[in-house]
């Protein structure tokens, strides 16, 4: 099929034969159509200049420039030379290169890679010459920045080389601000807030949440209790510290520790790696795509303490010793 224009019309020539089999006028028209010898148009130019392929009223998407529509698999392929770039460039205005706001490529030349998503469904984020994933989003919402691997069930994992830091948080605007803030159920229970010079680690304590206020008792025996050591973590044998056996200070403030002694839970792991679709340069498969294979095992579930829920028992127990002094002071 070929297509030409003569004055204000549309010709449409047969692919077979090169004669005119339609003529359609191009002045004053609602739409127009361009026919593959199918029984409908497969390319539809709207009056509002809305292109449609696939689909003869573009107008019906939101996106009303360029749709494209299929029944069933559909999309655009965008091809070039051997050593060229491929780029869906997104562009702010008409002025030329200065317009360009973004894009997603491919560069035939150095095979680099910008974004790609793989079979397993997973989002990836590539940058450098080294072609190097920095983040991706899996195929359950997880997000892992420059990390494959999801720890203990997290939703977002973030893992960085030692002479980088982690995570930066920051306002630049002056005076005290939110960090992060956490709630459950829609209350907030905590926060982590920070000025010029500090940083606070707060949790829900206003008086309007609690009931049943009665002072503490009993708090030097309780203190007694507690059997604070020093020790060294497995992991790093040469740091001693100080510090408490979690589930001995649980017996004592239950509070101030989470999990529950010998506990195990059960872990997903990756047994075999997701494999991408390969094809030769005539577009045959060489290599077929396989889902990454994951497996289940039984891990400890550590326990954790936060000592800083120690500090209203260590209060408590220091003012009943303080009194103890002042009544044998006072004999």
């Amino acid at each position: 099929m070929a297509i030409t224009k003569v004055n204000n019309d549309l010709l449409t020539l047969d692919a077979a034969q090169p004669t005119i089999t339609s003529v359609g006028t191009l002045t004053g028209f609602t739409s127009t159509g361009i026919d593959d010898n199918a029984t409908s148009n497969t390319i539809t130019i709207d009056a509002s200049e809305n292109v449609g392929i696939g689909t003869s009223n573009p107008s019906d998407y939101y996106a009303e420039n360029l749709v494209v529509a299929a029944a069933d698999e559909g999309g655009i392929t965008i091809e070039c030379g051997a050593t060229e770039k491929t780029y869906l460039m997104f562009a702010q205005g008409t002025s030329g290169q200065s317009a360009y706001r973004g894009f997603i490529g491919y560069d035939h030349n150095t095979s680099l890679e910008i974004m790609n998503v793989a079979s397993s469904g997973t989002l990836n984020f590539i940058t450098g010459s080294g072609q190097t994933e920095r983040m991706r989003i899996d195929a359950s919402g997880r997000v892992l920045v420059n990390t494959q691997s999801n720890i203990g069930g997290a939703r977002f994992n973030v893992e960085h080389p030692t002479d980088c830091i982690g995570c930066n948080i920051g306002p630049s605007a002056s005076g005290t601000r939110y960090f992060m803030y956490f709630t459950y159920n829609g209350t907030n229970v905590g926060s982590i807030q920070g000025g010029s010079t500090s940083t606070s680690f707060t949790t829900s304590s206003d008086y309007r949440l609690k009931e049943n206020v009665v002072p503490m008792t009993g708090s030097i025996d309780r203190v007694k209790a507690l059997k604070p050591s020093r020790f060294n973590f497995i992991v790093d044998a040469d740091t001693t510290v100080d510090g408490f056996l979690a589930h001995e200070a649980q017996t004592v403030v239950p509070e101030c520790v989470t999990g529950t002694k010998d506990a195990m839970r059960d872990e997903e792991y990756e047994v075999t790696a997701a494999v991408e679709e390969v094809r030769d340069e005539d577009d045959n498969v060489t290599t077929e795509a396989a889902e990454a294979v994951m497996g289940t095992r039984s891990v400890p579930d550590m326990q954790g303490i936060d000592q800083s829920k120690l500090v209203p028992l260590l209060v408590a127990a220091l003012q009943e010793a303080i009194a103890r002094i002042e009544t044998l002071e006072g004999a």
